[in-house]
């Protein structure tokens, strides 16, 4: 975490950072627990805090409690700092005997092994959680540190709230307006010319990720076209077997058969609930999976229908037929590309 953009709000960083911790605690409380919390309660640190900066209270009458130190990098602690830790360890269990689990939030990563001699941060955190157990077995104790702390601002707290405590950390259209209408007035004032603005290929993909209504349009554009492909090939298929040059050229027409109106079943009903999906918005795509089809027998049928358009006089027959069936592997690429696609917007939406 990058404490130097820490924002105090006009606070003394240690005030500020109980208050940071106390935001997280708070959150961490209510979706840990649920509904066996009572409530959480914020310290005051004037006269004594009891050796937390807030507890929860369960519905059993347990507590659980936190502590925040300020003790930030590069300085080192040192055994005076682990005595304060300490110290206020021992003050909570006094105040509050039905302490179960003792919160220690820091804004570093503890040292660990390295050459040499003397105590590394690891080492005193690892004695203080001992002998804090041999005296007080039924507490847990779980460090804060500045891993776990990202981890629950990322987790717990609102865009608003990482925002609030790491000013610029959190990119917003509010943000990007600004800082844009600040650069036009400034170094970009010269050479930006809006009349001039052309939509490149960066501008294609950003409209396509964020699923503008262009953006829709074009591939509800071509959802419908492939829809209409496959209804040429659905109605070419049927009539295979009308043809007894196809059905005597091609052994095992009628597998042949099966397999290609299933084919086309399965890649228009992926079109149909793709179209869906982009007409309503939904936040998770269709899964528009590859179908299982046998394309060495698709190419023999077309090799089929090409030596039957030469060979005979109804050759204008095979040849529609053929060009309405042979479209199904296209039809079958775009299916697979549009997967893609709405995997891609969906999970961009999804976030």
């Amino acid at each position: 975490m990058n404490w130097s953009m820490f924002q105090t709000h006009g606070s003394a960083p240690t005030d500020a950072f109980e208050a940071f911790s106390c935001h997280l605690f708070e959150l961490w409380c209510r979706a840990e627990y649920g509904d066996r919390l009572i409530g959480v309660n914020f310290v005051r640190g004037a006269g004594g805090d009891g050796g937390v900066e807030a507890y929860g209270t369960l519905i059993t009458g347990d507590i659980v409690g936190l502590q925040a130190k300020w003790f930030l990098p590069p300085g080192s602690m040192g055994e005076g700092q682990f005595r304060q830790i300490k110290d206020s360890f021992e003050t909570a269990i006094g105040v509050r005997p039905r302490l179960v689990k003792y919160m220690v939030a820091l804004p570093r990563r503890l040292s660990d092994r390295k050459r040499g001699r003397g105590k590394t941060e690891r080492n005193r955190w690892d004695e203080f959680c001992a002998e804090s157990r041999a005296g007080h077995a039924n507490v847990e104790i779980d460090l804060w540190d500045e891993v776990r702390l990202e981890r629950l601002l990322a987790d717990l707290a609102s865009q608003g709230l990482q925002a609030y405590w790491f000013q610029s950390s959190i990119i917003t259209m509010t943000s990007l307006r600004r800082n844009f209408a600040m650069a036009s007035e400034s170094w970009l004032k010269p050479i930006y010319v809006p009349d001039l603005h052309t939509l490149g290929e960066i501008q294609r993909n950003l409209n396509h990720h964020l699923a503008t209504p262009a953006a829709r349009a074009e591939m509800l554009s071509k959802i419908q076209k492939q829809t209409h492909v496959l209804g040429l090939a659905g109605s070419a298929i049927g009539r295979l077997g009308y043809y007894p040059e196809i059905t005597q050229a091609l052994p095992g027409w009628e597998d042949l058969q099966a397999n290609l109106r299933s084919t086309v079943e399965t890649l228009s009903d992926s079109l149909s609930k793709s179209e869906e999906w982009l007409r309503l918005g939904g936040l998770v795509p269709p899964n528009v999976s590859p179908c299982d089809v046998n394309w060495e027998s698709l190419k023999d049928l077309m090799n089929t229908l090409d030596d039957l358009d030469r060979k005979t006089s109804v050759g204008l027959t095979f040849r529609e037929l053929k060009a309405e069936i042979h479209p199904l592997q296209g039809v079958y690429d775009a299916c697979t590309s549009l997967d893609q696609a709405l995997d891609e917007l969906g999970s961009i939406v999804a976030f």
